[in-house]
């Protein structure tokens, strides 16, 4: 649905829309507002992630997640082998080459990802800025905001890869604390969620002037949208999922998955 929405009388309208890609058809209609797509969860239909392990003995692994089913099954193990809750981080996922990034999460952060069509993990490169905890994709490259920064990183990747620039974006002169994480959307709106103390949830557009908007106060969380175009955070003290209002930060509470808790989630 939209319209009527204060900005020029506009026709209040309503659309179905599907998701054909993944051959499945939503019984709930989405509601299209500017960047996100918002709405009520249809629990029927799929909402597919991937998410870092955050339980001891099991840091280097990552899972695809289906918040739909509450169900999650262990993909790969990263590289190097992580024995801290912090690492791997920084999750990525490139749909065009089938790639999911990841960050080492040392003092001098390092990016590897798993090539899901040559299936192994790689050494993608160096990052600037120091620890990287929030990371997310769009138009083919990654972006993040380093720990307690809030600087915006944009990583531009060769053919094979590798990374082939890092460029400071924007210094936004505000402190985002500890992530959390980030997610982008399609359309180039980034929602972030990090302890700025209250923990904020908020958004970056990239394609606006790199326009931030403050949303509100939230417990910091991982994010990702699933593949059902919904937002949804984890938070990973509890080990619960939330579907979120992207208009209004609102969490729902869905629930935990396999008694699972993860330190990161990618869309």
């Amino acid at each position: 649905s939209g319209g009527d929405d204060d900005l020029g009388g506009v026709a209040s309208y309503s659309e179905c829309i599907t998701f054909d890609e993944l051959d499945i058809e939503c019984a709930i209609p989405l509601i299209v507002a500017a960047h996100a797509v918002v709405g009520q969860r249809d629990a029927n239909c799929p909402a597919v992630m991937y998410g870092t392990s955050g339980v001891s003995g099991d840091f280097d692994k990552i899972y695809e997640i289906d918040v739909s089913t509450l169900t999650a099954n262990m993909l790969f193990n990263t590289y190097p082998l992580n024995t801290t809750i912090n690492g791997p981080n920084g999750n990525a996922y490139d749909p065009d080459n089938e790639r999911l990034y990841y960050s080492k999460y040392t003092s001098s952060d390092s990016l590897y990802f798993y090539d899901f069509l040559n299936p192994a993990n790689n050494f993608a490169g160096p990052l600037l800025g120091g620890q990287v905890a929030s990371g997310g994709w769009y138009n083919g490259k990654f972006y993040y905001i380093p720990q307690s920064s809030g600087e915006l990183y944009e990583t531009s990747f060769n053919a094979d890869g590798t990374i082939d620039n890092n460029t400071l974006l924007w210094d936004t002169g505000i402190n985002f604390g500890a992530f959390g994480d980030i997610a982008i959307t399609q359309d180039g709106l980034i929602y972030g969620s990090s302890n700025m103390s209250p923990a904020r949830f908020w958004s970056i557009d990239l394609m606006n002037g790199y326009q931030y908007t403050e949303i509100s106060v939230m417990p910091h969380m991982q994010l990702a949208f699933g593949s059902d175009g919904l937002l949804y955070g984890h938070d990973a003290g509890e080990g619960n999922f939330y579907w979120i209002d992207p208009l209004n930060g609102v969490r729902s509470l869905i629930g935990p998955v396999n008694g699972l808790k993860f330190t990161d989630l990618a869309s």
